[in-house]
């Protein structure tokens, strides 16, 4: 290099090696010892099994020429094989290094967590630390890993680190920061397995058989139990080819199932078998519980249990006073005294036992143990419930009499006056039932026994707030019974029909579950009342009760009786049934009432015809008012329609009346529209929306004719008596003078004159008051050419006109005959244009002056004037 920069970088790297050397030859560095590679790496993991977090140990030491020395801040990489999952980041607490050797003047074999840990993949990067943290603090760092150390790494299981899929030896590799040559370690094996769960369990049980680690994915893989663990089975327990099976799926785990059956009884090792024929068994086995099955669910102090027994010792001994066991007392068993040698008692004999009379009400367990050599035992549970009793009828009333009978009683034994009671379902409190004798009730030799008697009327139980009655029935023997729940106390009803009536109207009430008679007293008979909350009744208002608490009976509503829902009450007469000095127990202290809704309604009405006009006559119907009543109230909207000689009601409370249309109150007629009609009788309302007054209309005869003729206008539904305060074809107004007037019932009749009007349809209105309008349709003609009786020059006939100070401006004429216009002009100027030459009588013309003048009787005002020649 011939460049000066050449020279210099040259010359600098010269002195640099010059410098080193000298370094070296005071003694400033020692040698360091050539790269030595890991010589091994050994692997242990806990546990083994496939897809199990494990805890990984590794072993690393080094070659023939030891380790090389691994700095504070240098690394060691592990990276496992592609089926062993890392997760993504392990924690520094969850992994721990120990070194034989330490650099500088630490204490060996410390755990110390790396500094830091880095995933990439499946390697894994430990950053050293501190080998020896308990040294001083002016020598921290300086504890590297020392050359030839011997290394450990243990993964915890914090770690996160999962065992492969499937079974098989694996391997993993280590290599140092130092000198970067990874070694594969030595093979550590991942087991597969099974595992199930319960250990032990009877017949009828399913247990669930899992395992992992499998290499090959089945739908039907077979499972078998074996006593076992060392050879593959190649039958099931039982002489059947397998106990259960189950499936693989990709990933090598194994979900299966066996149920427990008489050809598992043996038990042992679980047996699984792969797709690929490979044998895995558990590591524990499973024991096949004894089993007891009762042929009951529900049972009685004193009845006799069937039970089967399976899978107990065969030829075991069973005590018949000490193996039967319920809730820890003994029971005793007879029949059966010896386990079959099959370990089941055959189907025709099962195995009894008795149920100790004490037994309290309730679930209990009870227990079936083998006596002598034998361990075994089974359990189940069984309620314990009382003896039933039945009651006839199926539900009564208090005061009714029922029939009670028992069996399955202490046997000749009996039952106190007051071992019978009744308790409302979710009540406290229990009555006695007097059967009607001092005397004790007798059971019979067979535990039967059956009695007569009344259900209470006392207050405490009448009034209790369920239906659902529970009679109990303790005998001697302090055995007791129940009623069931076909046993009941007939339930209150009040049922009225028709539930609305109106004034008048008859109402059957009918009546259950009221207290009946009891007997008593001759003079007091079971009845009840009604009642309607501010309303008298008159006539019969207190009916029977029949011996099963039914009653049936009839009231009137009063004609007085307002609209409205009405409480109508039963009460019976419960506590008048029995004077005080009868037997308490009889004797109720309150009554039992119930009510109901009673709607009475207001009154209808019709109106036909359905719309008129003031005046005209309207029939009013009624019903569903009081009956054999005069109306008080007849109204048309705010108007009263009550005729002269008013309306009275039928029995039925029916009426039917002719009446007129009123005007209104403040004068004229109703409004047209909807119109309330209101008809009251008594204290009864009713009224009907369906009624209207019509709105007014005219009628034009003939519907066509020509100016100047004559036509008739017919208005019917006017405001009755007012005067037409407009009447106009088009904007032309054709009002009569003097104005028409309407008739009472709203008619017009009058008659116009057609106006000066161009040919053509236009609409004709006519008005007597607000709100009562009325249009339609006219058509004007064209006018007629009129026959004039007498023709004259223009100037001759408006001469008077003209002599009067040149009053006359000009004269228009409209010919109908040839649709066209006229005109004289009586200034010279004019004189050859004026087209109007000769008029005459019937002509009608426009006539323009400047001053007033009289002219043909009529007078003539200044500007134009609409004359009729004569």
């Amino acid at each position: 290099m011939n460049t000066k920069i050449g020279t210099s970088f040259g010359l600098a790297v010269v002195l640099a090696i010059g410098a080193i050397a000298t370094m070296f030859a005071l003694g400033m560095f020692q040698a360091k010892p050539a790269n030595a590679a890991i010589g091994s790496v050994t692997v242990t993991i806990d546990p083994t099994k496939a897809r199990s977090v494990s805890q990984y140990t590794i072993d690393v030491t080094g070659g023939s020429s030891g380790i090389s020395e691994i700095s504070v801040g240098g690394n060691l990489v592990v990276t496992f094989d592609a089926k062993t999952t890392v997760p993504s980041s392990i924690a520094a607490s969850a992994v721990t290094l120990k070194s034989s050797i330490v650099t500088g003047t630490g204490t060996a074999n410390q755990l110390v967590n790396p500094s830091a840990v880095t995933v990439s993949g499946k390697a894994v990067t430990l950053t050293i630390p501190d080998m020896d943290p308990s040294t001083a603090s002016d020598s921290l760092g300086d504890q590297g890993i020392a050359a030839n150390a011997a290394i450990t790494i243990t993964f915890n299981q914090a770690a996160g680190i999962t065992n492969a899929n499937t079974a098989g030896d694996r391997t993993l590799t280590v290599k140092s920061s130092a000198d970067g040559t990874a070694i594969t370690s030595g093979t550590f094996a991942v087991t597969n397995f099974v595992s199930f769960t319960p250990t032990t369990a009877a017949r009828g049980t399913s247990i669930t058989v899992t395992g992992g680690g499998f290499g090959g994915a089945c739908a039907d893989c077979k499972i078998r139990f074996n006593p076992q663990d060392n050879t593959a089975p190649t039958t099931g327990t039982g002489n059947v080819a397998f106990n259960g099976s189950g499936s693989i799926d990709a990933n090598g785990v194994f979900t299966g199932t066996i149920d427990i059956s008489s050809t598992t009884s043996a038990g042992g090792y679980v047996w699984v078998t792969d797709a690929q024929g490979n044998d895995v068994a558990s590591t524990k086995t499973f024991v096949q519980k004894a089993g007891a099955t009762p042929t009951v669910t529900t049972a009685k102090p004193g009845q006799t249990v069937s039970v089967d027994l399976v899978d107990f010792t065969a030829s075991a001994t069973l005590s018949t006073t000490a193996s039967a066991t319920i809730g820890g007392a003994a029971a005793t068993s007879s029949n059966v005294t010896t386990v079959p040698s099959s370990g089941n008692t055959a189907a025709l004999t099962p195995y009894k036992f008795v149920v100790p009379s004490g037994t309290n009400v309730g679930t209990h367990q009870v227990k079936i143990l083998e006596s002598g050599a034998g361990t075994k035992s089974a359990t189940f549970n069984i309620d314990i419930v009382n003896r039933e009793l039945t009651v006839s009828p199926a539900t009564a009333v208090p005061g009714q009499s029922i029939t009670i009978s028992g069996t399955g009683f202490t046997k000749s034994g009996t039952i106190a006056v007051d071992g019978i009671t009744a308790r409302a379902s979710g009540d406290t409190t229990d009555v006695e039932i007097n059967y009607g004798t001092s005397d004790e009730v007798d059971i019979d030799s067979t535990g039967a026994w059956s009695f007569a008697g009344k259900l209470p009327t006392l207050e405490a139980f009448a009034s209790q707030s369920s239906n659902l009655i529970t009679i109990t029935a303790t005998d001697s023997g302090s055995l007791v019974g129940e009623s069931t729940s076909a046993f009941s106390r007939t339930p209150k009803t009040l049922t009225l029909s028709p539930t609305t009536a109106s004034p008048g109207e008859s109402v059957t009430v009918s009546v259950t579950g009221f207290t009946a008679d009891n007997g008593a007293t001759a003079d007091k008979n079971a009845e009840f009342e009604v009642t309607i909350s501010g309303v008298t009744l008159t006539g019969t208002t207190t009916f029977p009760i029949a011996l099963d608490g039914s009653g049936t009976g009839t009231f009137t509503l009063p004609s007085t009786v307002t609209a409205g829902t009405k409480t109508v009450q039963v009460e019976d007469n419960a506590s008048t049934l029995n004077p005080s000095g009868n037997d308490s127990s009889l004797i109720a202290s309150g009554t039992r009432t119930k009510t109901a809704n009673l709607k009475v309604p207001n009154g209808t009405v019709e109106v036909s015809p359905a719309s008129a006009s003031t005046g005209q006559t309207v029939t009013v119907s009624g019903s569903g008012f009081p009956p054999s009543t005069t109306g008080s109230v007849l109204n048309f909207g705010d108007s009263s329609g009550l005729p002269s000689g008013g309306f009275t009601t039928d029995a039925s409370g029916t009426f039917s009346v002719a009446a007129e249309v009123p005007a209104a109150a403040a004068g004229g007629s109703l409004s047209p529209g909807a119109t309330l009609v209101k008809a009251t009788v008594g204290t009864i309302s009713g009224s009907s929306t369906g009624f209207s007054v019509p709105s007014p209309s005219i009628v034009l005869t003939p519907a066509e004719a020509a100016v100047e003729e004559t036509v008739t206008v017919t208005g019917t539904g006017f405001s009755s008596l007012g005067t037409v305060s407009s009447l106009k074809i088009g904007s032309a107004s054709v009002l009569p003078s003097p104005a028409p007037r309407a008739a009472r019932n709203g008619d017009i009749n009058a008659e116009i004159v057609v106006p000066l009007l161009n040919a053509g349809t236009y609409t004709v209105v006519m008005e007597n008051a607000a709100g009562f309008s009325a249009s339609t349709t006219f058509k004007a003609l064209a006018a007629k050419a009129p026959a004039a009786s007498s023709t004259d020059a223009t100037e001759t006939v408006f001469a008077d006109v003209i002599a009067a100070d040149d009053n006359l401006v000009r004269v228009w004429r409209f010919s109908n005959a040839t649709q066209s216009w006229d005109f004289y002009d009586p200034r010279p100027a004019f004189a050859d244009a004026n087209t109007l030459a000769k008029t005459g009588a019937g002509d009608i013309v426009w006539v323009n002056v400047n001053t007033e003048q009289t002219f043909q009787a009529q007078t003539l005002f200044p500007g134009w004037n609409l004359i009729s020649l004569k």
